[in-house]
């Protein structure tokens, strides 16, 4: 899915922060966390109306909309924030539709290796729903982004843009191993160098208070099998 917020008087989400200094490592957004509007991308991970995405996507807006692209064509429905981490740069929002979703599915991440096929799906630079190839470039224990350590990153050469962030790192069997967050660039676009947030790690955050699994409602596989300074996407 795509995911829109705007910034207004009543910061619904969370407190807008001041624009990171330059670093090495970004999130890629195509806009400022100060502009009137954000585009990313997001993963449905059940079919009630769940959605994963970005902590730094929705960080300081007023409201979020995201897009939904399915046979019944592009629909868009306003999102509540369910839940929000910013250290683990990771929101689950939830939205209302009329009829039930098709929900991607989780792998287990731990069983990722380097050279593994992978494609990125997200909107750069605002574009609808674009696809890129690569593979698993690294695994990494940990990397500091925009002054927040974030563990376990899994690194990849499939090309992830600005607006890419909160989209969805996939296998070549079609599971979701990964959700796009950050690049590594001297100029603001891509350079060879991206980072995902590991499945297991979502999972993880999707725990309800109780420490119990948000099971997935029919989950589905989303892909089929093969066939200078990182920037938040």
């Amino acid at each position: 899915v795509n995911i829109s917020t705007t910034v207004g008087a009543g910061n619904l989400l969370t407190r807008d922060k001041t624009a990171a200094a330059p670093d090495a490592v970004a999130f890629a957004n195509p806009f400022s966390p100060r502009s009137r509007g954000s585009i990313g991308s997001g993963v449905i991970v059940r079919d009630d109306g769940y959605i994963i995405s970005n902590y730094h996507i929705v960080r300081g807006a007023s409201n979020a909309i995201v897009t939904v692209f399915n046979n019944a064509g592009t629909q868009r429905f306003k999102a509540d924030v369910v839940k929000m981490d910013e250290a683990m740069d990771l929101v689950l929002m939830k939205i209302k539709t009329p009829t039930p979703l098709v929900a991607a599915q989780l792998a287990d991440s731990t069983q990722v290796r380097v050279a593994d096929e992978v494609i990125a799906i997200g909107s750069p630079f605002g574009l609808d729903q674009t696809v890129s190839r690569g593979i698993i470039s690294a695994l990494r224990k940990s990397l500091a982004i925009e002054g927040i350590t974030h563990s376990d990153l899994i690194q990849t050469d499939a090309a992830i843009n600005q607006g890419n962030s909160g989209g969805p790192l996939i296998s070549a069997n079609g599971q979701v191993i990964g959700i796009n967050t950050a690049i590594y660039t001297p100029t603001g676009a891509f350079a060879g160098i991206g980072f995902a947030i590991p499945s297991n790690q979502v999972r993880k955050f999707m725990m309800n208070e109780m420490g119990e699994p948000m099971s997935a409602a029919r989950s589905f596989t989303v892909a089929a099998p093969n066939t200078a300074p990182p920037v938040i996407s």
